[in-house]
């Protein structure tokens, strides 16, 4: 699709950032597991001093006979472009829109690579996993082109993802930026399933150490450290003040498949020493 053919009404822009053949990474607020995806576009855009560039209007694509509301406002869904020019990067925030989804991801895409000249895009997702907090978090890829599976290979932790199953929403927008000839690449971080309700810092600064790789990024990792020590601690003194979780956690590090009431067990104590 040409910029000439592109719907600028569907957009509130506030600038037109000048990047060269920059990046486009999408992080999506909806089934956000691990909180991976939205700390990374919250840590990115502070980080890197990223500025808010466009809206996509949300009319079209998100009902509001069922809105959402918190302290007596309306909870309008966020579908929005933030743009680092120094560092030759576009973030998209957004939910997941229910409705019209190829109207919406050719939006994204039509300002990304029509309005920002952006080539490539990458998204951030998280899948859980039966690892414990303790071990390295792989990231699962999945990818549009071929020739980007040897240019992967040469990052630690990063795996072939295979799934077999409905797409994801990240899916389908590799699929309409291949039709437009833009590299994609979805990026899947694995998280401890006991830690999918809450914010897993491992697999956060797992994929932040691969977007700065990536894409040559300046991002400080110090912090996202500090947050991984704090979970550690936390979850040590979980393990001495509790035997049964204790002994569950032992048994995921012996590499002993945990039944399902166990798994939920481990999953609300878990949760409800972390809150």
């Amino acid at each position: 699709m040409g910029a000439e053919t592109m719907t600028i009404d569907r957009f509130n822009i506030y600038k037109k950032p000048l990047l060269q053949g920059g990046s486009l990474v999408v992080g999506w607020q909806s089934a956000d597991l691990g909180k991976v995806g939205m700390t990374i576009m919250d840590d990115l855009i502070e980080g890197l001093a990223c500025e808010p560039v466009a809206d996509i209007d949300p009319l079209d694509f998100f009902p509001f006979d069922g809105a959402d509301f918190r302290s007596n406002l309306v909870q309008v869904p966020e579908a929005r472009f933030w743009a680092s020019e120094e560092n030759n990067i576009l973030l998209f925030k957004s939910d997941e829109p229910s409705q019209q989804h190829y109207q919406f991801l050719t939006s994204v895409l039509d300002f990304a690579s029509e309005i920002c000249n952006i080539n490539k895009v990458y998204t951030i997702n998280a899948v859980p996993s039966m690892i414990t907090h303790m071990q390295s978090r792989k990231i699962l890829t999945v990818y549009n082109r071929e020739g980007l599976r040897d240019e992967l290979q040469e990052y630690d932790d990063v795996e072939n993802m295979e799934w077999e199953g409905p797409p994801a929403i990240s899916s389908y927008l590799l699929w309409v930026a291949r039709r437009r000839g833009l590299d994609g690449i979805s990026l899947w971080p694995e998280i401890p399933f006991y830690l999918s309700a809450l914010e897993d810092p491992g697999a956060i600064r797992t994929t932040m150490l691969f977007l700065n790789q990536r894409l040559f990024l300046p991002f400080d990792l110090e912090l996202l450290e500090s947050r991984d020590d704090e979970l550690v601690q936390k979850m040590a003194r979980l393990r001495e003040q509790n035997t049964e979780i204790n002994e569950l956690l032992d048994k995921i590090e012996n590499e002993v498949a945990l039944n399902e009431q166990e798994q939920m067990t481990l999953t609300q104590e878990v949760y409800r020493f972390m809150n």
